[in-house]
């Protein structure tokens, strides 16, 4: 049976990966702020997401510009060149200020869930005619059928100084930027203005933005306003590690704190059963995550009251089932694994396997003798990054999945020197750039590197998301990581301690193999194709076909359509931001474009 089971499970999992295969992107920007009339720069890297090698099925990529409330702003097409392609991308100067969102993908990614497409917010500014803000008070009122708004703010120019006795345009504005109330006010002398509306209260309008105009009808501010009722301050979730809590033995649970806006929040705690008793005290360790052990008794029900009061209920207790922990710190070779089973189980077989992105590197057949079994599976079989085990009943149902991270430091060490202790203005500056892998051995590859201002551009280099942590982490976990750089700063236990957190609260994206779902072929290389007819709609057969390219670089190219009247141009050689103009002509009808 376990031969049958294993065979079937390796077979399949193999055969599926070679029809779907999946690819990784990841985009580099020159910076995460911009101001309008700028320019962002980026570099696209395309991966196979297995072997974390340039991918061979795509060679285009697709970049968009999303505004603040989700509407497509602009769409880019770029070449890559052995999972390499590189763009800018020009900011308009009519652009209302904001957080955008640049979010990136290929065509064969389209048959995936598109959380596994780029996604990536920066901040635009208004520029040089900005002006700045300051919040005195603000408060939002839910009544039945209205919500009402009352604000009051100073106004300043960018120099600083009071926008006094200023006429201004007030125009509120709903998700589709469409302008729902407009008021025409005047600043006091010291720059101040209060104003008070009310919206309807329905779900189009929750989420609306302020927007400030001069006299002369210019942009001057743009505020988001949500009106969505906050529910608590902090929000709990427990997750225990095995899926379940079962009763009897020591279950380890994780949990997430988040504030009204999503973002991780520190706790304290103590977790008590339906009598009040205190069964043990919790804390979090680092952005909201902690973990805790306790042994759950039959019958009871268990809660978490925080310091603030605030209760939250654990999941139901389970009384037949088994549980599944996973140890990565404790072995520095292996990663130990222990499982328990309830008294009352039926069967003491089992199959265990270990996984990487759906590959399946260790499979074992498990004969339950005492209730529990500890299994050690040599580390040097994963790869760095996310792995996971999973146990199976005899029937092949999945019981238990447990996701861990496996850090072979094995990254490439990126040195940057300049032999120059001062630089004059307007001079050149030399640059020395040394690669090398984790045995000090020089590496070829391609290379992405941006030089800023530090005094206009603040980033976090340790703690953002970079190239390094995307690829290992980001891309396979669901939902925003906070500061995903940090786990990956330096290598003491606390922070191995909030990696395996992370890895217990966001786990990890199931791949779907589901190959009749694949319904966007890969995309190799950029093409035109379409379809010539006449006036009358017959398609034109063996009709000459010619496209012109108009952009920098001149591109000439003709084909003749086939019986259907059909056309396609490929083989493009690389070039810039382009426009094309097709023309088609056949001897009996006029040249039409």
């Amino acid at each position: 049976m376990y031969c049958a089971i294993r065979s079937t499970i390796l077979n399949t999992a193999q055969a599926l990966q070679q029809k779907a295969p999946r690819e990784i992107l990841y985009l580099q920007t020159d910076k995460p702020s911009y101001i309008v009339g700028d320019t962002i720069w980026f570099s696209a890297y395309l991966l196979d997401a297995h072997e974390l090698t340039p991918s061979r099925l795509s060679g285009i990529v697709y970049i968009e510009l999303l505004s603040p409330f989700g509407g497509l702003m602009k769409r880019y097409a770029i070449h890559l060149n052995y999972g390499h392609g590189y763009a800018q991308m020009p900011i308009s100067k009519d652009l209302s200020p904001g957080n955008y969102h640049i979010r990136a993908y290929t065509r064969w990614m389209e048959n995936f869930p598109d959380s596994l497409f780029f996604q990536k917010e920066i901040s635009i500014a208004g520029g040089a005619q900005n002006w700045l803000m300051n919040i005195n008070s603000y408060q939002a009122f839910h009544k039945l059928r209205q919500d009402s708004v009352s604000m009051k703010f100073f106004l300043k120019t960018q120099t600083g100084e009071t926008a006094a006795n200023k006429f201004v345009m007030i125009n509120i504005n709903n998700d589709k930027g469409k302008t729902i109330i407009a008021k025409k006010l005047m600043t006091k002398s010291d720059g101040s203005l209060s104003i008070n509306f009310n919206v309807d209260d329905n779900k189009k309008n929750k989420k609306l933005s302020l927007n400030i105009l001069d006299e002369a009808a210019i942009g001057r501010i743009s505020y988001p306003i949500n009106l969505s009722p906050q529910k608590n301050k902090i929000d709990v979730q427990f997750l225990p590690e095995s899926g379940h809590i079962i009763e009897g033995v020591k279950n380890k649970i994780a949990f997430k704190a988040i504030d009204e806006n999503g973002s991780g929040i520190d706790v304290q705690g103590i977790i008590k059963n339906n009598s009040g008793d205190s069964v043990t005290s919790f804390s979090s360790l680092y952005k909201g995550m902690g973990t805790f052990n306790f042994m759950p008794k039959e019958g009871e029900k268990y809660y978490a009251e925080l310091n603030n009061k605030d209760t939250f209920y654990l999941p139901h207790v389970d009384s037949l089932g088994t549980i599944i922990h996973t140890d990565v710190l404790s072995d520095k070779d292996s990663i130990i694994v222990f499982i328990h089973e309830t008294s009352n189980r039926q069967s003491d077989e089992y199959f265990l396997f270990a996984e990487y992105k759906g590959y399946k590197l260790y499979g074992a057949k498990l004969v339950m003798k005492d209730r529990v079994m500890r299994i050690a599976i040599n580390k040097s079989i994963f790869p760095t990054g996310i792995n996971s085990v999973t146990l199976i009943g005899e029937s092949g149902q999945i019981l238990n999945e447990r996701s861990f991270f496996i850090n072979h430091y094995d990254n490439l060490n990126v040195t940057i020197q300049s032999p120059k202790d001062s630089i004059l203005a307007r001079d050149s500056i030399p640059v020395h750039i040394k690669v090398t892998d984790q045995n000090n051995a020089p590496v070829e590859g391609i290379f992405s590197l941006a030089i800023t201002d530090n005094q206009q551009v603040k980033k976090d280099a340790v703690n953002d998301e970079n190239i390094l942590s995307y690829f290992l982490l980001s891309s396979d976990l669901k939902g925003a990581i906070e500061t995903s750089g940090y786990y990956f700063s330096d290598t003491t236990i606390k922070k191995q301690k909030a990696l395996d957190n992370l890895m217990l609260t966001q786990g990890f994206v199931k791949y779907d193999w589901d190959t009749t779902k694949m319904k966007t072929l890969p995309e190799p290389q950029f093409f035109i194709s379409g379809k010539a007819t006449s006036l009358f709609g017959k398609p034109l057969k063996k009709a000459n076909i010619t496209l012109l390219g108009n952009g920098k670089q001149v591109i000439l190219k003709d084909t003749t359509t086939d019986d259907k009247g059909e056309f396609l141009f490929k083989d493009f050689p690389l070039f810039d931001t382009s426009g094309f103009v097709v023309q088609a002509r056949n001897k009996k009808i006029n040249p039409s474009a």
